[in-house]
């Protein structure tokens, strides 16, 4: 024993009082009291409004309610398919001015990363000058003759200069002088001047589109025929300056390479029959072309 007490006495009581503890913190537990819950939240719905319904009276017991006979009708429903007045017209302004918005939203999007206004600007002149490119014709567009007599070869270039000749337009301005003096006096008939010397160009070129041609000078066909294009293209586009300002700004900026290239064409086409001085007379239309060459000589 240890201090006169037994230690399975001593562990009994420790047991018995474990026990006992634990039974009033069980009962503590039980009798507890608890708070009341919280009251219920109910949604309450107001009344919905009342609907008027329509009427469902038929005065001419015709099986269709009143409120419905002035939507219907025995004549055939027309949609009005005409154009409005904002169609769009497709002019080369108008392209590159909406791209050119485009543009500006989509870099705006980037915030610093996007181009600069500059940017986008030269871009869409670029892509001005490159939606205005001209058509190039090539030998599938025309006839040649692939063997020719030297006859023939004289007989085309007198056609040729004939062809110059014959649709001419005498005693006018140069269309450059005309579209600077129909700008500044707002004259209108300078316009139809500048639309005369346009349409030479374009005779020049579909009557040479239709002229046979000996093999030996057929780059010196062509040249004339793409030069001819482009003229009438560069001189037309002035009389279109208040539909489509652009397209007039960029054709008269190639206007004086356009030129130059006009005066070379007419001297390479020169060049192209002198190689054969035994075949023309003094009387012959195409001596003309010899000023071509005359003029490169100086």
């Amino acid at each position: 024993m240890l201090g006169g007490i037994n230690p399975r006495v001593l562990g009994s009581s420790f047991i018995g009082l474990a026990l006992v503890c634990g039974a009033w913190v069980l009962n503590s537990l039980r009798t507890a009291p608890t708070t009341p819950p919280e009251a219920a939240v109910y949604l309450v719905q107001e009344n919905a409004p009342v609907r008027n319904a329509l009427s469902t009276e038929d005065q001419n017991t015709d099986g269709i309610e009143d409120w419905k006979e002035p939507f219907l009708t025995a004549a055939p429903v027309i949609l009005n398919t005409s154009s409005s007045s904002n169609e769009r017209t497709g002019t080369l302004t108008e392209q590159v001015g909406i791209n050119l918005m485009e543009s500006m939203l989509m870099a705006e999007s980037f915030g610093a990363a996007g181009a600069s206004n500059e940017q986008l600007i030269k871009n869409s002149t670029e892509q001005a000058f490159l939606a205005n490119r001209d058509r190039i014709y090539t030998s599938s567009d025309i006839t040649v003759l692939t063997n020719p007599e030297l006859a023939s070869i004289r007989d085309y270039a007198n056609a040729v200069a004939l062809i110059l000749s014959t649709n001419d337009v005498k005693g006018s301005k140069n269309e450059l002088l005309l579209f600077d003096e129909a700008v500044r006096t707002g004259n209108q008939q300078l316009f139809a001047q500048i639309t005369r010397k346009a349409d030479m160009y374009k005779i020049y070129r579909d009557e040479l589109l239709k002229l046979p041609v000996p093999l030996t000078l057929t780059q010196e066909h062509l040249r004339l025929i793409n030069v001819f294009n482009v003229m009438e293209a560069n001189i037309r586009s002035m009389t279109e300056l208040d539909t489509d300002p652009l397209k007039t700004l960029v054709r008269l900026e190639n206007y004086q390479d356009d030129t130059t290239e006009l005066g070379l064409a007419l001297n390479y086409f020169y060049t192209g029959i002198s190689k054969f001085p035994d075949l023309f007379s003094p009387n012959d239309p195409a001596l003309a072309f010899t000023t071509f060459g005359q003029l490169q000589q100086q």
